[in-house]
C-alpha cells in the first residue's frame, strides 16, 4: 500500500513539473522559435566565440552529425557563421551573427522577466528549496538514466543486436 501511495505521489509531482515546464515554454521570445537545445548551443558560442564544431559537440554532449544539422539550420536562418580555421582547413569555427546576438539579448530579457515573476510567486526560501530539490532530482535521474543506458546496452549486446548511442 505504501509503495502505491509513494508512486502516486511521484506521479503527481512529475505531472506538476510537466505543468511548470509547459508554462515556461509558452513564454514567446521574439520571432525565432528557440528550443532549449538551440538556446544552449547559442549560449555556448556566445561564451566561446570561434569555438570549433568538435569542441562544441563535446561541450554539449551531442554527436557532431546532430550538431551540424542544428548549425546548418541556424546558418540558413542567418544566426551563425561557420569559417574554416586558418591553421587547419578541416576545422570549422563558429561565430554568432548580429541577429543571434540580438536574439540572445531578447532571451536574456525574457529570462529576467520569468525570474521576477517567480520571485513574486515563491519566497526566497522556497526558491532555494526548489532549486536544491530540482538539482538533487536531476543528478539522481542522470545516474538512473546512465545505469539504465548501460543495462540496455548490455542486454542488446547479449541478444546480438546492434546497439547505437
Amino acid at each position: 500500500m505504501k509503495e502505491n501511495n509513494k508512486m502516486n505521489e511521484s506521479e503527481i509531482m512529475l505531472g506538476n513539473l510537466d505543468k511548470v515546464m509547459r508554462q515556461l515554454r509558452r513564454m514567446p521570445i521574439g520571432t525565432h522559435k528557440t528550443s532549449r537545445g538551440t538556446y544552449r548551443l547559442l549560449k555556448k558560442v556566445l561564451d566561446t566565440p570561434g569555438i570549433s564544431t568538435r569542441e562544441l559537440a563535446e561541450l554539449m554532449d551531442i554527436r557532431r552529425a546532430s550538431l551540424n544539422e542544428k548549425l546548418l539550420r541556424l546558418e540558413n536562418e542567418g544566426m551563425i557563421l561557420r569559417n574554416k580555421d586558418s591553421k587547419d582547413q578541416r576545422i570549422q569555427l563558429i561565430h554568432l551573427k548580429e541577429s543571434a546576438l540580438k536574439h540572445m539579448e531578447k532571451i536574456k530579457e525574457t529570462r529576467v522577466e520569468k525570474s521576477l515573476a517567480i520571485s513574486d510567486i515563491l519566497s526566497e526560501q522556497e526558491i532555494q528549496d526548489l532549486s536544491f530539490l530540482a538539482d538533487k532530482l536531476a543528478k539522481g535521474l542522470e545516474i538512473f538514466n546512465t545505469e539504465n543506458k548501460e543495462d540496455n546496452f548490455r542486454k542488446g549486446e547479449e541478444k546480438g543486436e546492434t546497439v547505437y548511442e
